[in-house]
């Protein structure tokens, strides 16, 4: 299981988004170990973003967090091992989604509209809300653990 620093748009708010960042790839640490317990975490630093162009080994988790001022959005990319397309699932604040999934390496943000964010101060507590849908999406990607 490899879990991917967070994408963060636009591009030029990511260095005073950084400790932000941090918590939301803390966050996921934590949505993954409750959801699908026992595997192993491969949690990437900054600036990995997305799977190298061969994939990623594990399954890979990500986030994408967009802000405006003092309002955020999150999704979860979650994508199987190897060259897989990602799923896109809405975690906070409220987004249109021309697809629910796009291609590997491809930019979510794409097939992204934005209808409203949430205050960044409760974006993690806000998140709690949606990790039912989070933790299902996790687990269709999810391959068996071996035993």
């Amino acid at each position: 299981m490899t879990i991917l620093w967070p994408r963060i748009i636009p591009r030029d708010i990511v260095p005073e988004n950084s400790d932000l960042a941090a918590a939301l790839q803390k966050h996921v640490r934590h949505v993954v170990e409750k959801n699908l317990p026992g595997r192993q975490i491969d949690f990437r630093p900054e600036p990995e973003r997305v799977c190298p162009r061969q994939g990623c080994k594990s399954m890979s988790v990500g986030t994408l967090l967009s802000r405006h001022k003092q309002g955020c959005l999150v999704l979860a990319l979650i994508s199987r091992p190897g060259q897989s397309p990602v799923k896109i699932v809405p975690w906070a604040g409220n987004v249109k989604l021309k697809n629910d999934t796009v291609g590997f390496r491809e930019y979510p943000e794409e097939q992204i509209t934005v209808a409203d964010y949430i205050p960044c101060s409760s974006l993690l507590s806000t998140m709690d809300k949606k990790e039912p849908e989070v933790a299902e999406a996790l687990k269709d990607a999810a391959p068996p653990v071996s035993q």
